[in-house]
Order: structure tokens, then C-alpha cells, then sequence
């Protein structure tokens, strides 16, 4: 019983420093992508917003490979608890540059 306890600790331990963990980008449908990032916080509370920003950047960078531009359709925040990493999901499609900008 001792070593389980001591295997469910180190795993406990190992999630918290894993840093985020991201999802890559994964089509949906009708041109719509998701992409999901979590982050292990110590403490209770929403993602960084590294992590955010992070998210964002994966979009955009995504987007620009078609030419194209992140548009947000919905944002889904998972704050971190006990057992649990804080998480954000982002769903977008890409859409055409506007020229006039």
C-alpha cells in the first residue's frame, strides 16, 4: 500500500512541473478548429495568461499558413483544483484577410 501511495505522489508531482500540454490543432467541422492548451497551477484558479496567449499564437500561426485569420467562435476556461490542471480551449475558423486593414 506504502508504494502506491508513494507511485500516486510522484505522479501528482510530476503532473504539477509537466508544464502545458497542448492539443495541436484539430479540425472539427465546416471549417471550424479547435485547439486546447492546459497548464498545471499550483493552487486553484483560472489558466496563465501564457497559456492563453499561447493558444492564440497556435491559432494565428495556423491561420497564416492558409492566409487567413483567426476568428473566435467560442473560448472554454477550466480553472485547476485539486487532481485537476487549469484549461483553455479555443474553437475559431480561419477567414480572409480584409484588405482595407
Amino acid at each position: 500500500m506504502k508504494k502506491l501511495f508513494k507511485i500516486v505522489i510522484l505522479f501528482n508531482i510530476i503532473a504539477i512541473f509537466s508544464g502545458c500540454a497542448s492539443s495541436g490543432v484539430i479540425p472539427m467541422d465546416n471549417g471550424v478548429y479547435y485547439i486546447s492548451k492546459s497548464n498545471a497551477r499550483v493552487g486553484m484558479g483560472p489558466p496563465s495568461p501564457d497559456t492563453i496567449s499561447s493558444v492564440y499564437k497556435e491559432a494565428n500561426d495556423f491561420c497564416k499558413t492558409k492566409n487567413k485569420q483567426v476568428k473566435r467562435i467560442n473560448n472554454i476556461y477550466t480553472d485547476s483544483g485539486f487532481g485537476k490542471t487549469a484549461n483553455f480551449a479555443l474553437e475559431f475558423s480561419c477567414v480572409k484577410i480584409n484588405p482595407e486593414d
